[in-house]
């Protein structure tokens, strides 16, 4: 008695390659599909990472623009405060930080800061303008009351001079 040949192993072999060949196919699905479940978050982390990095980037620099944008602004408060001797110097300041604001601190086009830096920079240009302008009518005040004080010491003068006449 010998090892009898099995009738239908053409067709067990042919249904056992199927089965092999199918159960790759979905073995490899599952993998690639397990693959890029990991790899998809991995990817958008980084992403999400580099976004955030540029963020805090971009609020640092307006923070350091406010600080400087407040010096500036207690320089330009000044203005009508100090004595006309440090006037030139206080503005050249005062023109430096400015211009410093509008070079030095660049926030890229399309956020929403560098249209408003823009603005402020603009506006405290205007604000500078109009603070010298005032201290100069301030100095004129000066200058006109000085004047009237003046006239009425000399109305006052010749009053009593036209008092001692009359008196005689």
């Amino acid at each position: 008695m010998g090892i009898q040949q099995v009738l239908n192993s053409r067709d067990r072999n042919q249904a056992f390659f199927k089965f092999l060949l199918f159960f790759t196919i979905t073995t490899v699905l599952i993998v690639i599909s397990i693959f890029f479940s990991f790899r998809m978050p991995l990817k958008e982390n980084r992403e999400l990472r580099e976004e955030l990095k540029q963020k805090k980037n971009i609020e640092a620099e307006q923070q350091k623009f406010v600080k400087k944008m407040d010096e500036v602004i207690v320089l330009i408060d000044s203005i009508r405060k100090r004595p006309e001797q440090a006037g030139k110097i206080a503005d050249m300041k005062i023109d430096n930080g400015i211009k410093g604001l509008n070079s030095n601190f660049s926030v890229p086009k399309g956020i929403p800061y560098a249209r408003l830096n823009e603005v402020i920079v603009r506006n405290l240009d205007e604000i500078t303008d109009m603070q010298k302008a005032l201290a100069r009518k301030d100095d004129e005040l000066q200058k006109e009351k000085q004047a009237v004080s003046d006239c009425r010491q000399e109305l006052d003068r010749i009053k009593q001079d036209l008092d001692n006449i009359y008196k005689r």
